[in-house]
């Protein structure tokens, strides 16, 4: 009785302790660098479905993107950078912790990323100060080779974007 109880406490701990080292907790390294869009796919009809005029989803397709994941200021977080016509820092996030930060359309979202598997990295904006049914994005990142792959869906319609690893994590 006493070895079985001895037993399930040990077995208690470790499975803690394994919870807590696990991978989804951290970012894996293949995530890290800079990425620079390289093509795209049904992306000018997802943006439709999101009611954006024409003039507005030409110029956001014609944009050019470079997306750097990179290790954050402090131990297990994480920064990223997006640079086109203007450039948008989230720094020093972690994983499933939520933050607010500026969107691509200037607005304040409560931002969070999470890592669902080893193989997938997402990123969840509530776009909370627009008063709208679709106020919520979610991108799911993954990597393919030399690939950072975003992937998009609205209302049955889903839009990749392929970003080509330029540099190494520093």
């Amino acid at each position: 009785m006493l070895y079985s109880k001895i037993l399930s406490v040990f077995v208690l701990i470790l499975a803690v302790s394994t919870v807590e080292a696990s991978p989804l907790n951290k970012i894996p390294e293949k995530f890290l660098g800079k990425f620079k869009l390289e093509k795209s796919e049904n992306f000018d009809a997802y943006l439709k479905s999101k009611g954006l005029p024409w003039v507005l989803r030409k110029i956001i397709c014609a944009a050019p993107v470079t997306y750097v994941f990179k290790q954050g200021n402090e131990e297990g977080t994480y920064t990223d950078v997006i640079i086109s016509y203007t450039t948008t820092t989230y720094p020093n996030w972690k994983i499933d912790g939520t933050f607010e930060g500026e969107g691509m359309d200037g607005t304040t979202h409560r931002i969070t990323f999470s890592m669902p598997d080893e193989n997938t990295l997402t990123e969840h904006h509530d776009e909370y100060q627009i008063e709208s049914a679709d106020n919520q994005e979610l991108y799911h990142w993954t990597r393919e080779g030399d690939y950072l792959v975003q992937t998009m869906s609205n209302k049955g319609i889903t839009a990749k974007r392929w970003h080509k690893l330029v540099q190494e994590k520093n």
